[in-house]
């Protein structure tokens, strides 16, 4: 078995320039640096092999097509947004109205930063391929999804992967995306190598999980009340800023109607007081992620999940696209079902 690690882009949206690989093959046990759509893969006959030779790569990055604004730009965005309308995702009786007639208003502000899921074991997988099938071994959590995917940058039909799913060491739906990265990294690896059926086994590192994983995506809350003389609630108005997790997957017919994502508010929209004039509005700023074409997202190139993290953020790259609050366990399509 061989072992890869992956040098992914820096920004999401940039793509190798050039590449200069030369003092990475040189490293004892470095057998191969190869190109696939998320990066350049460097192939080892050892971890350690493959992590210092990804250290001596020479990459030079096309950003001009890259998202590089900060976290805090984006808060500051979406800051302005919370001020403004939303879609109505529930609305009852004249909020606008009671809240000027309230004899005593309360508002508050709540924003939520981008946040790592962080599991014990950090991504892997082994994958085995050949001209006749496809064979993975993962902590797996989106199977049938996955074997979609897989098969198609493979280019075998789906019912010739298949996967054997081991114990994980948490991941809270890191591993059910509809991307399903890394497990389309694994195999493109495979697929560059040639397909000769040599296992190769695809890991991350701790720091790969940080700095280019998917992330819960922030989020700017705003609330408004209003009460009567007897300190009754009156009105309430709450609106949400932030990217939505269903929009763009094989799911969003039935989570998102008339342009609200029912993960978003989920908890907001269902609040369960008797509240005489309540609104809850949802404004959805377009994902970077979302603007890839479903050619790209066929292949795995982008997370049709979370966009990467912008760039200044703790110089991590990619940004989630998990909602706040999180969506049920019960929903298959979760990256996070935990905050």
């Amino acid at each position: 078995m061989l072992v890869a690690v992956l040098q992914r882009p820096p920004l999401f949206g940039a793509t190798v320039k050039s590449l200069d690989s030369s003092a990475a093959k040189a490293v004892p046990g470095v057998v191969d640096v190869v190109q696939v759509p998320r990066g350049d893969a460097v192939v080892g006959e050892s971890f350690w092999a493959a992590k210092k030779g990804r250290d001596r790569l020479k990459v030079d990055w096309d950003d001009v097509k890259a998202e590089k604004r900060s976290s805090s730009a984006i808060i500051e965005e979406y800051r302005k947004l919370v001020e403004q309308p939303g879609k109505p995702a529930r609305r009852e009786g004249d909020v606008a109205g009671a809240l000027q007639a309230a004899a005593k208003s309360v508002s508050a502000s709540y924003e939520f930063p981008y946040l790592a899921h962080a599991p014990m074991q950090p991504l892997d997988a082994v994958v085995k391929l050949d001209v006749n099938g496809c064979e993975i071994w993962a902590g797996d959590q989106f199977q049938t999804i996955d074997q979609a995917n897989a098969a198609a940058v493979a280019g075998l039909k789906p019912e010739q992967v298949t996967i054997h799913t081991l114990y994980a060491g948490g991941s809270f739906g890191r591993r059910a995306n509809a991307g399903s990265d890394y497990i389309v990294e694994a195999v493109s690896i495979a697929k560059a190598l040639g397909a000769n059926g040599t296992p190769v086994k695809l890991q991350w590192t701790r720091e790969d999980d940080v700095r280019g994983g998917l992330y819960r995506p922030a989020y700017v809350h705003k609330l408004e009340a209003g009460l009567d003389a007897q300190g009754q609630l009156v009105a309430w108005r709450h609106r949400i800023v932030g990217q939505s997790i269903m929009a763009v997957t094989p799911f969003a017919q039935r989570a998102v109607k008339d342009g609200v994502d029912r993960t978003s508010v989920e908890g907001a929209a269902n609040l369960p007081y008797a509240i005489p004039n309540l609104a809850v509005e949802l404004t959805t700023p377009i994902a970077f992620a979302a603007r890839s074409s479903p050619a790209s997202r066929a292949t795995g190139r982008y997370s049709i999940w979370r966009p990467r993290r912008p760039a200044g953020a703790s110089r991590c790259r990619r940004a989630g696209a998990a909602a706040s609050p999180s969506p049920r366990p019960s929903t298959p399509m979760s990256p996070r079902w935990r905050r």
